[in-house]
């Protein structure tokens, strides 16, 4: 496959019944939104080009599935990207939002993987730590954290942008969201001064 590591191949062919943790939540969300506007699998894999049993794999999180692709899904279902990452975002809404203005109500065309890659430097360099202990602690090579920043690879698996997410401290939600958007976030999860 190209412009996927052999690690990244082999997350990409792991055993069917096997849950993939950056992509359960994902793929809930897919199947949340997917059910509130009643369009088919086989409706929905056909728009982005897809197949229908990899979809069906990947709404019960046992596919792992590509950054492109997952931008597709959200752009075919009319959905803001950062939030088929969101553990609140249920039945094809966002819980949390509807308290709040944080986030546009439908897909907006922007360079996730870009937006992705400035939250992820600041996020670990806020926290002193390096590319080898993002790597480390993400249970993934250097070379692909590396490369991955270093935007020489365009299109990882959500999974391993979720592993890198995870170890710097942040969710994928946050990761994909503009700063702007990032502060939303943090105000409604973080504890405020009173």
């Amino acid at each position: 496959m190209a412009g996927t590591s052999n690690k990244e191949e082999q997350t990409l062919q792991q055993d069917k019944n096997e849950k993939i943790e950056g992509c359960i939540v994902f793929g809930q969300n897919i199947k949340n939104a997917r059910e509130k506007q009643n369009i088919t699998k086989q409706k929905l894999a056909e728009s982005i080009g897809y197949d229908r049993n990899s979809l069906s794999k990947l709404e019960r999180g046992e596919k792992n599935v590509q950054y492109k692709t997952a931008v597709r899904l959200a752009e075919a279902l009319d959905v803001p990207f950062p939030k088929l990452f969101s553990r609140n975002y249920v039945d094809g809404r966002d819980r949390q939002a509807e308290k709040s203005l944080s986030m546009p109500e439908h897909f907006v065309q922007d360079d996730y993987l870009m937006v992705y890659i400035e939250n992820i430097r600041f996020k670990y360099l806020s926290q002193s730590l390096t590319q080898q202990d993002l790597a480390s602690d993400s249970g993934l090579t250097k070379a692909l954290v590396n490369m991955i920043l270093h935007k020489e690879n365009k299109n990882p698996t959500i999974d391993t942008l979720y592993k890198m997410a995870k170890a710097a401290g942040g969710s994928l939600e946050e990761m994909f969201s503009r700063a702007s958007e990032r502060e939303n976030i943090d105000k409604q999860y973080l504890p405020q001064d009173d």
